[in-house]
């Protein structure tokens, strides 16, 4: 399958061998090509309604002439030059050179477009388009894409059939229930017919949100414990759908009888001369009912089936890429890691602040094992100055009686009160905060751990600021045994916003003591909420509350445990409604906090008056009247209505058809030069600014009031709410920026309630960016911005945005509940912002920001090799880079080093057509037959190297590992992408062994020896990838890169003339490489540890290996404990 789109593709060459055995010509095998053809006009022309026939991708023109001959009004277009070169000359005047995502090739209405074999050669972009134009101009559609013809160079777009289901049906279109012939053209060859004013009875409408319900359930989530469980509930949910189709057939069959009933009663009224003409009308209409009915349950029983379909592939890919996620958030959360323990020692020297923290734990009914562990993730810190503070209050189990005042008598930093009985979770709470006497308070449950270097962080970050008073850090869940790590949530910065939808700074949160001064108390009239109603009160007098983005805290959950949902303590309901509302009336707001019906919690706002507004209307494209129309009717259907309302109206607009009153400004786009012309944006009014694309619609009367309180009550800079699509899956939801200045929206793609590791869709958000589709804007500072932008549009409206709340430090503020729906997709816009410091709303550890990203996560080569590499502020080196480094010299300090110059390898691949040579890259060192360190100045020193299928070519590793040791800095990477035997032509070769590794570095080889040289060519055979991995090579079959005898030859020119031969000195695969690892570490070989690893994708051919410089360690059991454990974590890829 190609990667590229290319129409020079389709040239005389194609046609005669890229369509199989059988050349695509008109008198080829006694004119097969036109018979096959005719078959197919006759069939499209059995219905008599086929008049004006367009097809897309009509090639040589047989179809359109063999439907010109049976009297249709038929057309076509291609994009190869060459075939329309050939079309037969009476038909060429209906046949015209163009792409299937050209506008000016589709004219009028057509009875029915045919588009055979095409979409699979487009992008998928180009395909979407190709869709949208196709069921504009017609109700018909002939279809069919290969699903599975992955081999045919020219495809770049292979899809399932329920792919292209889901993109007509997003149009409106479905599959028609005539059935068409697939000896005719393919069996996967379908008729999408335009659904008119479908209007679904009650009872299948509900059986559709079932459905829907049953396609939220995937992984992402992030709240299953278990990937098992997952494929357990779709599958009982699947149980559930067929059963569904049972009952449905059912009612199939008892349409049937009624119909054959009705006939027979038809008969006998004739025979019994009753009235004729009013028992027809009576059969009439049951039978148009009954009719009516059958095709409905057709329909869903279409959809059911696609769905079904649709969900299992779709849950198996997302469900496959969380994993991988949440695989490599367990490797980079590797718990007891000795080299980080020996940092945070050192570091820990350099405090200036060591403040005494005091832990509160009170302890009721628990097990003694989870009792145990509990204190052993306190009494295991690496920060050691800690008071813990127990209070018990279950007399009546002996074991953890005797077992807490056993280690309060071992170690004075803990400290035991015994309760006489359970006062309750906030009293005991306030017995242990009487016991405190440090600086700083820290909560832990009895059930739960911290982990070890959970204090040590804490301080550092008090370190780093000294007015924090509140700190909290990331948690996951850790199951009842303790051996199962699930669900973490990633947080951002504080947010009171988000504190009314979920108390998610809890675990691990940190107070200054100072604050329970001015707070008082827990209050236990919210047990139960406790905690949450502590840290709204606290934050009013914080002078600073600091996110700590590292998982500090393992939530145990356990039947009694509130992790394991809101059912396992029903108490707490009331408890968290009163403390939100107690904050809401305390806040000066004017609104209150309730559930909704679908649980979540929601803040309402009771504006008493209606405030004056005006709105902007601008078309993300083209104009649209339709998409105007929506928006208009919508808009006239709010309890609060603007006052004014411009429209913008792209170049090229004719005349508007509505009928518009006096508050409606039109005005074209050509009509002024910039937007500080517009009397909207010269002189903004007193009140508020909406900014609206044409084509969403609100789904309440409220939405304006809301967003408007939001800016009037919240003091937001601007607010909008969450926009969804026609398939109720979320197009924006706010914008988050990552370090690198990249956009990204979180949640997008996933359904309207989705849950990630970010937490759930449904929280109120602040954010630099809200969704330009929809914005509610205080004017002042947007007209500002947006003044000199010569158009309203997505991109200009973001970068506004994105700049006020950056430069004036403002928030915009995201609506889960102002739920708004848009006909017409967004992509995300790139925009030029450059921000001066971190988005606080950012997490580098969310993996699942989206459906893109979930994709682009798990296949970013780049970002796999420069794992945790500070490319911007580091310096490095890339080795043999070429024409396509990893690392560009626009991105940071890097340096290029090959083992000749510039010259030389433009010399090397002048007839290589494989090698772009005006591509290749100045080279800065000249490395050849020296050392590393005298290619490069001596005060030179780096963070990283970045060597891309280099160390198999070295003929000494060792040695050339300890080149890279002396260059780097302490912490600095080896970032390692190594190809594995197994999918190369290194197919057959023996392993390399650590016996010939060393052998090499005694012998200090420069060059590869005569061994490696005639190994190569002996043994090496050329293979494809893609067969290796399905187990397909055949070695006896296979091509050899040489023989015995040109390695031998070959290795003696290099002993004799010093010529370097350059082959695969090494051979690995990815459990070898560790396995040698391992054996050079134990020898003390080696100055690293493994910082991250990769296994090979499939269908790739490599693996990645990052290298981790070791500080100086005496002690060599301790350095070969942590070059150990670094290998464990990757044991299982």
């Amino acid at each position: 399958m190609a990667e590229k789109y290319s129409r020079l593709a389709f040239d005389e060459n194609y046609y005669r061998t890229g369509l199989g055995d059988i050349p695509y010509d008109r008198d080829i095998q006694g004119g097969k090509w036109l018979n096959f053809f005719s078959t197919i006009a006759d069939q499209v022309l059995l219905n008599n309604d086929i008049i004006r026939v367009l097809e897309v991708g009509c090639a040589k023109g047989f179809l359109v002439e063999c439907l010109r001959d049976r009297g249709a009004e038929a057309y076509g277009f291609d994009v190869s030059e060459y075939a329309i070169s050939t079309v037969r000359n009476d038909i060429k005047p209906f046949c015209n050179i163009g792409s299937a995502d050209d506008p000016s090739q589709y004219n009028g209405v057509y009875d029915v477009i045919i588009c055979i074999e095409i979409l699979e050669h487009l992008t998928e972009e180009m395909g979407m388009k190709a869709i949208d134009l196709m069921c504009k101009h017609t109700k018909k559609i002939l279809f069919s894409s290969s699903p599975d013809d992955y081999e045919e160079k020219t495809h770049i777009n292979v899809q399932p059939l329920e792919y292209w289901d889901l993109q007509f049906a997003k149009h409106g279109f479905m599959r028609s229930l005539e059935m068409w012939p697939e000896q005719v053209v393919a069996s996967h060859t379908v008729l999408y017919v335009k659904e008119e004013d479908l209007k679904i009875p009650a009872e299948i409408q509900m059986m559709e949100k079932e459905l829907t319900r049953i396609e939220k359930l995937y992984p992402i989530k992030g709240q299953e414990e278990e990937f098992d469980i997952i494929k357990a509930q779709l599958a009982y949910e699947l149980d559930r759908v067929i059963h569904k189709k049972s009952v449905i057939n059912t009612k199939l069959k008892y349409v049937g009888t009624e119909i054959h009933t009705l006939n027979n009663l038809d008969k006998k009224t004739v025979s019994n001369d009753v009235d004729l003409e009013q028992m027809q009308s009576f059969i009439f209409e049951k039978e148009v009912v009954l009719k009516e009915t059958n095709e409905f349950l057709m329909n869903l029983l279409q959809t059911i089936n696609k769905k079904l379909v649709y969900c299992h592939q779709s849950f198996d890919e997302k469900a496959l890429l969380w994993e991988k996620g949440k695989n490599n958030w367990l490797i980079n959360t590797c718990v007891n890691d000795p080299l980080e323990k020996l940092k945070h020692e050192n570091e820990m020297k350099r405090f200036t602040r060591k403040p005494l923290i005091s832990i509160l734990l009170p302890v009721y009914i628990i097990d003694h094992r989870i009792l145990r562990e509990t204190i052993s993730s306190v009494r295991n810190q690496t920060y050691q100055n800690w008071q813990l503070c127990i209070v018990y209050a279950d007399k009546k189990n002996r074991d953890n009686l005797s077992y807490l005042k056993t280690i309060a008598r071992e170690d004075h930093r803990i400290d035991l009160m015994c309760l006489e009985k359970n006062e309750g979770i906030s009293k005991n709470t306030n017995h242990c905060l009487k016991m405190a006497r440090g600086e700083y308070i820290a909560f832990l449950d009895h059930d739960d751990l911290i982990t070890e270097d959970a204090l040590y962080e804490v301080v550092k970050a008090i370190n780093e600021n000294e007015k924090a008073d509140i700190l909290f850090s990331d948690r996951d869940l850790i199951n009842q045994n303790s051996d199962v790590r699930s669900s973490p949530l990633f947080k951002h910065a504080w947010s009171w916003v988000t504190m009314l939808s979920a108390n998610y700074v809890i675990h691990f949160t940190v107070m200054n003591k100072t604050l329970f001064e001015k707070i008082g108390e827990i209050d236990a009239h919210c047990d139960g909420a406790q905690d949450w109603d502590l840290f709204l009160k606290a934050s009013e007098f914080a002078r600073e509350i600091v996110h700590i983005p590292k998982i500090l805290y393992h939530w145990r959950v356990i039947p009694s445990s509130a992790s394991s949902g809101i059912q396992a303590k029903p108490y707490v309901l009331e408890a968290q409604m009163k403390a939100l509302n107690r904050y809401v009336t305390k806040s000066g707001f004017d609104a209150s906090i309730q559930r909704n019906a679908m649980g979540f919690i929601q803040l309402n706002w009771h504006l008493k008056q209606r405030k004056p507004f005006e709105v902007v209307i601008y078309f993300d494209e083209k104009y649209n009247e339709d998409l105007l129309k929506k928006t208009l009717t919508s808009l006239e259907n709010q309890y609060c209505k603007p006052k004014k309302v411009t429209i913008i109206v792209p170049a090229g607009f004719d005349e508007l058809k509505l009928k518009l009153d006096e508050r409606f400004t039109l005005l074209k786009e050509d009509s002024f030069k910039k937007l500080g012309e517009l009397e909207v944006f010269k002189q903004p009014s007193d009140g508020y600014l909406m900014i609206l694309c044409a084509g969403v619609k609100f789904n309440s009367k409220n939405t304006t009031s809301q967003l408007i309180a939001w800016l009037e009550e919240g003091g937001f800079e601007g607010a909008s709410g969450k926009i969804i699509n026609q398939n109720q899956l979320i197009e924006n939801a706010g914008y988050v920026m990552a370090p690198d200045d990249q956009l990204i929206e979180p949640y997008k793609g996933f359904d309207e309630n989705a849950n990630t590791t970010y937490g759930s869709v449904n929280w109120y958000r602040e954010y630099l960016a809200v969704s330009e589709a929809c914005i509610m804007m205080k004017p002042k500072c947007f007209s500002k911005k947006i003044a000199e932008k010569q158009r309203l549009d997505r991109k200009n409206i973001l970068e506004a945005q994105l700049a006020i709340c950056t430069e004036d430090d403002v928030r915009m503020v995201y609506d889960p509940f102002t739920m708004i729906e848009t006909f017409i997709p967004f992509i995300t816009p790139t925009t030029n912002v450059k921000t001066s410091r971190q988005d606080s709303y950012y997490n580098s550890a969310v993996w699942d920001w989206n459906r893109d990203y979930l994709k682009k996560n798990h296949a970013d080569r780049k970002a796999k090799l420069l794992s945790g590499v500070k490319v911007k502020t580091g310096a490095g080196i890339e080795i043999g880079p070429l024409t396509n480094p990893v690392v560009t010299k626009k991105e940071g300090a890097v340096y290029y080093i090959d083992h000749t110059s510039k010259d030389e390898l433009i010399k090397k691949y002048r007839h290589d057509p494989n090698i772009d040579i005006t591509q290749i890259n100045d080279v800065d060192f000249i490395w050849g037959e020296k050392t590393l360190r005298e290619a490069i100045s001596r005060d030179l020193t780096f963070d990283y190297v970045v060597a891309s299928h280099v160390i198999e070519h070295v003929p000494d590793v060792i040695g050339w590992l300890d080149e890279m040791n002396e260059i780097l800095n302490v912490g600095g990477h080896i970032c390692l992408a190594i190809p594995d035997k197994r999918y190369t032509f290194d197919y057959q070769r023996q392993l390399t062994t650590v016996a010939e590794l060393i052998d090499s570095y005694l012998n200090k080889l420069r060059r590869p020896s005569p061994r490696q040289i005639i190994d190569f060519y002996a043994n090496a055979i050329k293979i494809d990838t893609y067969d290796a991995w399905n187990g397909n090579i055949v070695v006896e079959k296979c091509e050899r890169f040489g023989s015995e005898e040109t390695g031998l030859k070959l290795a003696q020119t290099s002993m004799n003339e010093g010529i370097y031969v350059d082959v695969h000195c090494s051979v690995f695969t990815f459990n070898s490489f560790f396995k040698v690892l391992e054996t050079l570490f134990l020898l003390d070989l080696l100055n690293f540890r493994v910082a991250m690893a990769y296994g090979p994708e499939i269908y790739s051919n490599e693996f990645i290996v990052v290298l981790e410089k070791l500080p100086q360690i005496d002690n060599l059991e301790k350095k070969r404990r942590i070059q150990l454990h670094s290998l464990s974590r990757f044991r299982n890829l």
